[in-house]
């Protein structure tokens, strides 16, 4: 399955709202933003952040960055986009994903 986000800061938003593995990421970054970090998470009651939890820089070439798991990632209660400092820009992400069984 496959959920996509095109994010640009300020309220939390969550692409899955139930237990899964997370398979495989990739984003774009058109906008860096200033000093802006965003962060994929999962939801459990001690969020795990698996990507972007440094500073947006816009994608150099154009084309997003894949990020593939060989062994799935458990995200527990989901998964989370949320905006954590600096002023946003504009990342769009995609979030290959199993459910749970």
């Amino acid at each position: 399955m496959q959920a996509r986000v095109h994010f640009t800061g300020g309220s939390t938003v969550t692409p899955v709202d139930k237990s899964c593995y997370l398979t495989q990421l990739a984003w774009l970054c058109s906008d860096a933003g200033t000093n802006w970090k965003a962060a994929i998470r999962s939801r459990g009651s001690t969020p795990m952040i698996v990507g972007l939890g440094t500073t947006q820089t816009a994608s150099p070439n154009g084309l997003a960055t894949p990020q593939k798991y060989d062994f799935p990632l458990f995200m527990e209660n989901g998964i989370d986009v949320a905006h954590i400092s600096g002023t946003a820009g504009v990342v769009d992400i995609w979030i290959d994903f199993k459910p749970q069984p």
